[in-house]
């Protein structure tokens, strides 16, 4: 149940407590409310996975950054395939096969995410207990490591070949957009000019091309409309006498002949 109804604590006291007056009998009481203590009395502290300065300390910001990136490129790439862009596509396609897209982003950021993945790769730190090929492996290693920057090099140039490509394509088809919305935007001037002559002349006889014959109204056919049309002026006289009037004799003349 509520206990809203219920009176407080203070209310409970009386006018004693709460002046200290010694006439009606001094303070009641030593006694306080629970809900005048203090209830919070200790710090809330991160738990472990609540971003904590020792995991601030560890975390790389920039690969956070460029993972989140990456991502949402990845998405408008996504969105962007739904609605139809092929060159959205195929560059979702090369992401999704595990190839590098050959974006601004994804070019300038690729050195920087290698370094990062060999200064956090943890697979350098193991031994090998094997000593005794030590020197032909080392021999192996630096032979790939030539045959590796050669490949790489070649990677950069056909890289930035992509990238001169892509960039080409993209002008083309931004030029053809804006060609293609300023053509809509005249043909809808045009047009929208076309229905204001056409309502211009519909509105006006004079310059609708047709005759300029008013049409008919709806009251020209009823019972007493223009009754004195064709009657001349007649000298006003009064006769007090409903069947001797003028009117009275014009209305049997005209329907009861």
């Amino acid at each position: 149940m509520t206990t809203a109804a219920k009176s407080t604590w203070h209310s409970k006291q009386g006018e004693a407590a709460d002046l200290g007056s010694w006439s009606l009998g001094g303070q009641t009481s030593r006694q306080f409310s629970v809900l005048d203590m203090p209830a919070h009395t200790t710090l809330k502290y991160r738990k472990p996975g609540q971003d904590t300065v020792s995991e601030l300390q560890k975390k790389d910001l920039r690969i956070v950054l460029d993972e989140k990136e990456r991502e949402a490129h990845l998405i408008k790439l996504q969105e962007r395939g739904k609605g139809g862009d092929l060159q959205a596509r195929e560059e979702l396609r090369h992401l999704e096969a595990g190839e590098a897209a050959a974006t601004p982003l994804l070019l300038k950021d690729k050195e920087e995410l290698r370094k990062a993945i060999q200064r956090f790769d943890d697979r350098d730190d193991e031994v090998d207990d094997d000593d005794d090929h030590a020197g032909d492996r080392n021999g192996e290693e630096e032979s790939d490591l030539d045959s590796s920057d050669d490949s790489d090099d070649e990677d950069e140039d056909e890289e930035e070949l992509l990238r001169l490509e892509l960039e080409k394509i993209k002008q083309e088809r931004e030029q053809a957009r804006r060609k293609q919305e300023e053509e809509e935007k005249a043909e809808a001037a045009h047009r929208k000019e076309e229905e204001i002559n056409a309502a211009a002349l519909k509105g006006n006889p004079l310059l609708g091309g047709g005759s300029a014959q008013m049409k008919r109204k709806w009251n020209d056919d009823v019972v007493f409309k223009n009754q004195s049309r064709g009657e001349g002026e007649k000298k006003k006289k009064f006769v007090n006498d409903t069947i001797r009037n003028p009117f009275h004799k014009a209305f049997l003349q005209r329907y009861m002949k």
